[in-house]
């Protein structure tokens, strides 16, 4: 896996810091079988880092378990 390295001004590496401790995490692939999480952080002005998570397969619901919950 490559490194990045950055030299960041103290304000920018403070607003990382924040967005990485408020971890604003998504989920793609909804309504496939598939999906991954992502988590996006915005670097400075004009660019943006998205890390992927692995693409792991959506739990299956039964048929009874699905009716089980429109109950």
């Amino acid at each position: 896996m490559p490194d990045l390295y950055m030299n960041l001004s103290f304000d920018e590496y403070k607003d990382i810091e924040k967005q990485m401790k408020e971890f604003p995490e998504t989920s793609h692939g909804e309504g496939t079988d598939w999906y991954h999480k992502s988590v996006r952080l915005r670097v400075g002005d004009g660019l943006v880092i998205e890390f992927h998570g692995p693409n792991v397969k959506a739990r299956q619901t039964s048929e009874s378990e699905s009716s089980n919950h429109r109950s």
